[in-house]
């Protein structure tokens, strides 16, 4: 099964300097994010927002953005390690980002 295919989610990057990314595919896991784009820059205390499909939202901190350049057939990505927010602190800190932007 090509990595592609484990890529479910579609989430989408707020950068702190204001800057929006979406449509990105992605692998949300437990305090973790996997995606394999690598013309995108994601930096600590970032923050990524997933809509799902039942009408939820969720929205995670950046700890670590885990960048691993291509290996063989594994295209060049991030392995984040995120701290998901609970809704008064992911308001508080997407409010913070768009003041910026």
């Amino acid at each position: 099964m090509p990595f592609k295919d484990l890529l479910t989610d579609t989430i989408s990057l707020l950068k702190n300097n204001g800057e929006r990314v979406d449509n990105i595919q992605s692998s949300v896991q437990t305090n973790k994010i996997f995606i394999d784009r690598s013309d995108i820059l994601i930096e600590p205390g970032d923050l990524i927002q997933r809509n799902m499909s039942n009408g939820g939202e969720e929205t995670f901190q950046v700890i670590d953005p885990g960048f691993h350049e291509e290996f063989h057939r594994i295209p060049a990505g991030y392995q984040m390690r995120v701290k998901k927010l609970g809704l008064p602190e992911a308001k508080k800190a997407i409010q913070s980002i768009t003041m910026r932007g």
